[in-house]
């Protein structure tokens, strides 16, 4: 009998796009295949992308953020290994590093569905848990700069949407399990309100795994909606322009006040693969400006 040659498929590779909101800048979270996320940092000006680490372990792109001015990023991040656990004393930690770079320049190891933070001001910093958690941190925090300590399950990501100018749909019920923009229908006007983008979710469930969430998008403008689908993330950019993520690509839509939209591939990345990436120096200290 002849064998059959196995088929290789493409690892499924999801992106995560957090956009700065003073600077064009944006930090992609490339998740994939399983266990793998690397961070990419793209300057929306130019297009260029810098390909940075890959972290072996979980990265929670909903619990994280990027400066306003692009030069830091804080991340949420799961990793269960002998050595997280000598080091850390637990599997999960938050810190604070300069992207495209994972290296931490501060860290918290703490526990539970608490983690994360966001950045409430040009040098102020919400860690999304507690005071205790904060005496155990790795890296020294430069003077001046703000830190809010604080587990707010329940209205952290809305507090999150909103900073990011998203706005919910009706009244907002108290969330029925862990995840509030899981359950909240959000909606983006452009600065100009000519065009607004709508965002629905609904939970999938997938056979012998945890239920899903998909996010369904819509664009209403006065040429009538554009249904959009189930994409990774859609955005305004800092210039104006349509931002998606889909099936590993990065897309742009220079002009969607047009007839018909026109998406152009501004890169693939679902054919990279996890390699060793050492930091620079300049990824193991604070920037200049937070140091002040």
């Amino acid at each position: 009998m002849e064998k059959k040659t196995p088929k290789t498929a493409t690892p499924l590779c999801r992106l995560a796009i957090h956009l700065a909101r003073s600077a064009p800048v944006a930090v992609l979270l490339r998740r994939g295949p399983t266990g793998w996320v690397q961070m990419i940092k793209w300057h929306t000006d130019t297009d260029v992308l810098e390909c940075g680490q890959w972290f072996r372990g979980r990265i929670y792109e909903a619990s994280s953020d990027v400066s306003d001015d692009g030069e830091l990023f804080v991340y949420l991040a799961r990793k269960n290994t002998h050595r997280s656990w000598a080091e850390l004393r637990n599997d999960v930690w938050t810190a604070v590093s300069r992207p495209p770079f994972f290296t931490a320049l501060a860290l918290w190891p703490h526990g539970g569905y608490c983690g994360g933070g966001a950045f409430e001001s040009p040098r102020g910093l919400h860690l999304q848990f507690g005071l205790y958690e904060a005496r155990h941190r790795k890296g020294i925090v430069p003077a001046g700069v703000a830190l809010r300590m604080a587990w707010e399950p329940d209205c952290f990501g809305e507090a999150l949407a909103l900073k990011r100018g998203w706005q919910p749909v009706g009244e907002v019920l108290p969330p029925q399990h862990y995840g509030w923009e899981a359950t909240v229908p959000l909606v983006k006007e452009s600065e100009d309100r000519a065009l607004r983008l709508q965002r629905s979710a609904r939970e999938v469930k997938v056979p012998r795994q945890v239920a899903q969430t998909v996010w369904d998008y819509t664009l209403q403008r006065a040429l009538g909606t554009v249904k959009l689908g189930e994409v990774d993330f859609i955005e305004f950019d800092q210039h104006g322009r349509l931002v998606m993520a889909r099936n590993g690509q990065l897309q742009v839509c220079a002009d969607p006040y047009a007839a018909e939209l026109c998406w152009n591939v501004l890169h693939d990345f679902s054919a990279a693969k996890p390699e060793t990436v050492p930091p620079p120096e300049w990824a193991k200290a604070w920037p200049a400006s937070w140091q002040q």
